[in-house]
């Protein structure tokens, strides 16, 4: 499954990510959290240089993000 998004979107993802982080208290968590919202940002702003981000999901839901010109 492919979805397309635009930048406002992952950003949103960012900052849920960054919320639920701050309501977490299991330091594994909120570290694996905060390194998603890291990932949303950079294909926030991968999508805001001009190119087309696509996620794509493997069979077993995990996201597989690559950036298309």
């Amino acid at each position: 499954m492919k979805i397309a998004k635009e930048a406002k979107d992952y950003r949103f993802y960012a900052e849920q990510c960054r919320t639920f982080a701050g309501r977490t208290s299991d330091a594994t968590h909120r570290d694996i959290l905060l390194k998603m919202a890291e990932t949303w940002e950079q294909l926030a702003q991968k999508a805001e240089l001009g190119g087309t981000v696509v996620v794509s999901c493997t069979e077993n839901g995990e996201p597989e993000p690559e950036t298309r010109p």
